[in-house]
């Protein structure tokens, strides 16, 4: 998640749907003193923890993702990131049938650790629709804008404008997938494609995802309206049930100081705290930079590879656009570098 005062917005960071890619992008705007931990945390927990007036003022938005796909790209990670190793119709079957313990049999004993925390986080991610984090008691849309994984750019591009962002770079983190292992569908079976349509049906009626269509209508994103703002005026009955909540609140490092801190002992951590933003900052910074010099890499690559008579115009264009932003990336590297020798 992110938490910014300047610009005000809330980034929430439901799982599997871009959310690192879009906290690398904005992490240069985290209010720490707010919240310092790269936590997952639904809005409906920022509405209780903030003031009604600072709630209000800041612009919410989240990216949700076709959850065919989102499960499939949820076991692939963990399966590929862990000692957990196990079919994806058995991991689907197990995860929304079974009890968790069942699965301790799929995680390969390397004697050195607890075999359960491998099965933990990979039991609970994502076991709920993604409407929940974006979700209130009532069943009223939390959210300002609903970002659409399939037309992330997009959603992300109106973001950065409403925002008034004018030091964004959107890479891709957490890139676990091939780009020819991008259709989901060959890994379903009858059984496990009922399962998710049956888990997950809020999120496929709300964003018009099926099974069958591999990008979505764009227009079921965006800005959300008066009009759709609540499941009521979808015509979806909402009984309260789907409130879920995470239990961790979202204060941070310089909140939790205050309450145990006091005189120099917390001045000097207090100086600590601020020296920890900017070298975080730092590590942001030079995470993009390096995302696209890759990026400009791969695409100087791929133009001194073009055959003769082919138009280059559009990748040359391109290529000038990300120097400019490695420019922009380099300078504010170098002052938050001196900063850091500073103090």
């Amino acid at each position: 998640m992110i938490y910014s005062n300047d610009p005000p917005f809330i980034f929430v960071h439901i799982p599997k749907a871009a959310g690192t890619s879009i906290e690398e992008a904005l992490y240069q705007y985290q209010d720490f003193s707010v919240n310092d931990e790269e936590i997952h945390q639904p809005l409906i927990q920022y509405r209780d923890f903030l003031l009604p007036e600072e709630y209000d003022n800041h612009f919410k938005f989240c990216v949700v993702r076709n959850p065919f796909d989102m499960m499939y790209s949820t076991w692939k990670y963990w399966t590929d990131n862990s000692n957990f190793t196990i079919p994806f119709e058995e991991w689907v079957i197990w995860r929304h049938e079974g009890r968790m313990m069942d699965g301790i049999k799929y995680v390969v004993d390397t004697g050195d650790e607890d075999k359960t925390g491998h099965l933990t986080i990979s039991w609970y991610m994502n076991r709920t629709p993604q409407s929940f984090w974006f979700l209130d008691e009532e069943g009223r849309f939390l959210a300002d804008y609903i970002i659409g994984f399939e037309h992330l750019q997009h959603g992300f591009d109106e973001v950065v404008k409403h925002l008034g962002l004018t030091d964004t770079f959107l890479p891709h983190a957490n890139m676990g997938r091939h780009e020819d292992d991008r259709d989901y569908r060959k890994y379903y079976t009858e059984r496990s494609r009922k399962i998710i349509e049956e888990r997950y049906w809020l999120d496929l009626k709300l964003f018009g995802y099926d099974f069958d269509t591999l990008t979505p209508d764009v227009s079921k994103f965006g800005h959300v309206k008066p009009e759709k703002d609540s499941l009521k005026k979808y015509e979806i009955v909402y009984d309260g049930s789907f409130y879920v909540n995470h239990t961790s609140l979202p204060y941070g490092f310089n909140g939790g100081l205050r309450r145990h801190g006091t005189g120099e002992d917390f001045e000097h951590q207090l100086r600590n705290f601020e020296l920890r933003k900017l070298e975080k900052r730092r590590n942001s910074l030079q995470h993009n930079l390096t995302s696209i010099q890759q990026n400009i890499e791969t695409l100087e690559n791929e133009l001194l590879n073009i055959g003769d008579g082919i138009d280059t115009l559009d990748i040359e264009t391109t290529i000038i656009s990300e120097r400019q932003k490695e420019l922009m990336f380099k300078v504010k590297l170098h002052k938050i570098q001196k900063e850091i020798q500073n103090r």
